[in-house]
């Protein structure tokens, strides 16, 4: 992939990112059939065997775990497109190297999965990642450096701010995405067996993909364009509100919100 700029790679992973997270969003059953989450594991450990009979409102936890998986997507879209837009090469660069080091545990967690459809899907993953650490060496090393609070502006002070507490809020959850399901489930309650693998997993995809997120408005802040910043923090503000609309919306609308608790 010679001659491959960084912001031709960043251009290259929007629509895979768009496509999967409304895919997501607007269908989380269809994915829970397609990726076979609601499949009990056989003896060789394939997800393609018998269906879990599992209780309604925990199946949609299940899907609303999908749908948030596909909303942290749509924070690599905001994060990427306004950088493509300004065209900011050294910025894309940066960031390029940063969403090739966390797609390496994306990777790894997809193979390690034992999950047949998702391991199907590790070269398109293997792809992505050859795009992105090709677009941040293309015209040699990325050139880091960082950049005084004053020269950032109120943006950058802002997105800094954002991605300490995203940072700080999600780690747990990468780090050990079992126990962080239990903050899905009422006190006391114990969820089935598969769901809770297969929620486990969904926990560990959406985890790194959220922390990418946040490193990487860490990495456009290093980039130390202060129109890139500006842009970003808009896009980012706007994907913000949109994530809490969801939030809010799920727990006024959905109906098994007494029994487990999302936020």
């Amino acid at each position: 992939m010679k001659g491959l700029s960084a912001v031709l790679a960043l251009k290259i992973s929007i629509p895979f990112a768009i496509l999967f997270s409304l895919g997501f969003i607007l269908k989380p059953d269809s994915a829970l059939d397609r990726y076979g989450f609601l499949a009990k594991p056989d003896d060789t450990g394939s997800w393609r065997g018998k269906k879990v009979s599992a209780p309604a409102e925990e199946v949609a936890v299940l899907q609303a775990l999908i749908q948030l998986t596909g909303l942290a997507m749509l924070g690599w879209v905001s994060l990427f497109m306004p950088i493509v837009r300004k065209g900011d090469e050294a910025t894309a660069k940066i960031v390029c190297a940063l969403l090739t080091l966390m797609r390496i545990p994306l990777v790894y967690t997809v193979l390690n999965s034992g999950n047949d459809a998702l391991v199907k899907q590790a070269p398109l993953n293997v792809l992505l990642l050859i795009v992105s650490a090709a677009g941040a060496f293309s015209t040699g090393k990325p050139k880091i450096a960082v950049p005084k609070l004053d020269k950032i502006g109120a943006s950058g002070k802002a997105m800094l701010g954002t991605a300490a507490i995203g940072v700080v809020s999600i780690l747990p959850a990468v780090l050990n995405p079992a126990s962080h399901m239990i903050k899905f489930s009422a006190e006391g309650h114990t969820f089935h067996p598969d769901i809770t693998s297969a929620s486990t997993l969904v926990v560990s995809i959406w985890s790194l993909i959220l922390l990418s997120g946040a490193l990487g408005r860490v990495a456009v802040i290093i980039g130390g364009n202060k129109k890139t910043i500006y842009s970003v923090c808009r896009a980012v503000t706007g994907y913000f509100a949109m994530f809490s609309g969801f939030m809010v919306a799920y727990k006024t609308l959905a109906s098994h919100t007494n029994s487990t608790m999302l936020t």
